[in-house]
């Protein structure tokens, strides 16, 4: 890798939130024919005992992955991200601010994979748990998958690309760690579903960049002095990014101080920037449940849903156990999604004019402090995979669960 590579950024920037009327009569015309009752949208949650799901696989990953050698303890598992093909291997990593601020090698990316009879339950045999370890530098703050072979990492303020041998087994090639330019720790990256090379990626230093990984790699490569990317400037800490679901040139991301940003990722043909002040502060994430209908989470337990053509919100709830609210994670079909943070996390189902409750699991009684789950759903797949900040592993099917179909007092 040459160290001499230095980002080029195009600047995009926010308009007011006037400028909203343009960009959202645009989408309108892109979505001719979809549309939402939102006078029926509503929130049901019954006040009985939550269904508790078991989980079908639950592991200490961090104690098989280090064999003991290691105090295991507050070991804490970023976000597992699978293999989009569907094999059921997975990696995530270790998040050790302080000895990683020291220099050490003292965080690692852990590489495994979901039994067979988990995947496939008619499988004649299941598979024994293989874990691989792969020493790293920087905490892991992201995982995302471009193809079987390229794994988009976040380290700390850097992007890097994990390169796998194409086997079965994981073989690491190389790690390339790409130049700095983000100033601040990264909190999340979202690839896009159309071009699996283009990352955003946003954090602390209050920018979302939009950069072409598999382009760097190349500009790397062929000791390129200059590559370029994008940058949206946020002005606040950047909390969650997404890529909007049926427009390929839409990214939005969030604002802790209670800010929802859209813009158009293009540089030449550029559509008017929206900015909605929320008006709630620890706006930790987002996730779209339709084209319009935003999910919003809090660092409270509160939810909301917005309609971001009109910049309003459509309703609000607390979910009843999660005392603060990190991520949220849509089902592939948008049928459901999972709540994460702390200390729980819980499901939800969900169709054009309902969002229902549909259960809880608590990982432990009394979480210490800090305590936080992540997790996310298998490709195209009813499985849901958590991990914690104690070093916990576990696979959940949430085909099995149902609504809750009680109407609240």
């Amino acid at each position: 890798m040459s160290a001499d590579v230095s980002p080029v950024h195009a600047r995009s920037t926010p308009l007011p939130q006037e400028a909203a009327t343009a960009l959202l009569a645009e989408k309108l015309e892109l979505f001719q024919g979809y549309s939402t009752e939102l006078k029926e949208v509503q929130v049901v949650s019954g006040t009985h005992l939550p269904q508790t799901m078991m989980p079908i696989m639950v592991v200490n990953l961090a104690r098989l992955a280090f064999r003991a050698s290691v105090d295991t303890f507050g070991t804490s598992l970023s976000k597992p991200s699978f293999d989009p093909s569907g094999s059921g291997r997975f990696i995530c990593g270790t998040d050790d601010p302080i000895r990683a601020d020291r220099g050490q090698r003292s965080n690692s990316l852990i590489l495994s994979k979901i039994d067979e009879k988990i995947l496939h339950p008619h499988a004649a045999k299941g598979s024994d748990a293989v874990v691989w370890t792969c020493p790293i530098n920087d905490c892991v703050r992201d995982i995302e998958w471009i193809d079987s072979q390229r794994v988009v990492l976040a380290l700390n303020t850097k992007l890097a690309l994990l390169d796998l041998e194409p086997t079965a087994e994981f073989k690491v090639r190389e790690i390339v760690v790409f130049p700095e330019f983000h100033r601040g720790t990264i909190r999340e990256i979202a690839l896009s579903r159309t071009n699996r090379h283009l990352v955003l990626s946003g954090g602390f230093d209050g920018n979302v960049f939009v950069t072409d990984v598999v382009r760097l790699f190349h500009d790397i490569r062929q000791s390129h002095h200059k590559t370029e990317n994008s940058i949206y400037p946020c002005k606040g800490v950047v909390g969650s990014v997404r890529w909007h679901p049926y427009d390929a040139n839409l990214a939005s991301s969030t604002v802790d101080t209670g800010i929802f940003h859209m813009f158009d990722i293009r540089t030449d043909r550029k559509r008017p920037s929206l900015t909605y002040d929320i008006r709630t502060n620890e706006l930790f994430t987002h996730a779209y449940r339709d084209p319009f209908l935003v999910l919003m989470g809090f660092g409270n337990g509160e939810l909301q849903v917005h309609d971001i053509r009109k910049c309003q919100m459509v309703s609000s709830f607390q979910d009843q156990y999660q005392l603060q609210i990190g991520d949220i994670q849509m089902h592939h079909q948008f049928s459901r999604f999972s709540v994460l943070g702390n200390p729980d996390f819980t499901l939800w189902t969900t169709d054009r004019t309902s969002i229902r409750f549909g259960s809880a699991q608590q990982f432990h009684t009394s979480p210490p402090a800090g305590y936080k789950t992540a997790g996310s759903f298998l490709a195209e797949s009813d499985l849901f995979a958590v991990t914690d900040s104690a070093g916990i592993f576990a696979v959940y099917d949430t085909a099995s669960v149902q609504p809750d179909v009680s109407r609240p007092s």
